[in-house]
């Protein structure tokens, strides 16, 4: 895997790690690598906000969960403990779990193929403070950001207020409705309110129609 760094904060105290997965306890190949390297590693569920308030770094092995059963678990221990670090395990290549990377909290993916040099090297990096993403996923990212420069030419509705626009962007990237609630700071009730003046506007039955639409007539547009 070819992985960048990026700058963070400083190294934590502790020395335990925390894991979430569709088991109840994790693989023992993993207990017994990061032992050897001086970390417990222990097992926590949605209901150990207690114990999830204690760890800088939860591991969420995403083999054996549905996309939207790792969200959950973020989602869940983002708000029993804001600042804690989280990290994707064993992720298939553009599966559907990538796009968590836009999650508060998540700051390491570790693709299917990752092996465990790398795992332990993006593991401490985390710790560091640092970000552990394959280049590719980084890439990815700053063409989005670059993709969302406003359209240079008509075919987009002048009523489309900025906001407006705004979540049609992440519409065409594949958003949910709670991260575009979070990237843009406003309220789930607010984008659906959003999405159905929106859909109006650009004749639109569903998200999917909203989706092609972007791509006709907005991202290609960004690029002009």
């Amino acid at each position: 895997m070819d992985e960048h760094l990026l700058p963070g904060g400083g190294i934590p105290a502790t020395r335990s790690l925390g894991w979430m997965g569709s088991t109840p306890q994790a693989p023992a190949h993993l207990v017994r690598l990061f032992a050897r390297h001086g970390f417990t590693f222990v097992p926590l569920t949605k209901h150990d906000s207690n114990a999830i308030r204690s760890f800088s770094l939860v591991l969420v092995d995403c083999a054996g969960l549905s996309p939207e059963a790792v969200q959950d678990y973020l989602g869940y221990m983002h708000a029993a403990q804001p600042e804690l670090r989280q990290a994707l395990l064993w992720v298939e290549p553009n599966s559907p779990y990538e796009q968590l990377i836009r999650w508060p909290g998540v700051k390491g993916l570790f693709p299917s193929d990752c092996n465990e040099t790398q795992l332990l090297k993006g593991v401490q990096s985390i710790l560091a403070g640092q970000n552990w993403l394959p280049r590719r996923l980084l890439e990815q990212c700053l063409e989005k950001q670059r993709g969302r420069m406003p359209p240079t030419r008509s075919t987009v509705p002048q009523t489309l207020t900025e906001r407006e626009r705004q979540i049609l962007q992440h519409v065409g990237e594949a958003s949910t409705n709670a991260q575009i609630a979070y990237d843009l700071c406003i309220s789930e009730h607010t984008v659906k309110t959003h999405l159905y003046n929106i859909f109006r506007k650009i004749q639109v039955r569903n998200r999917t129609e909203a989706s092609n639409w972007v791509r006709r007539h907005m991202q290609q547009e960004s690029v002009l």
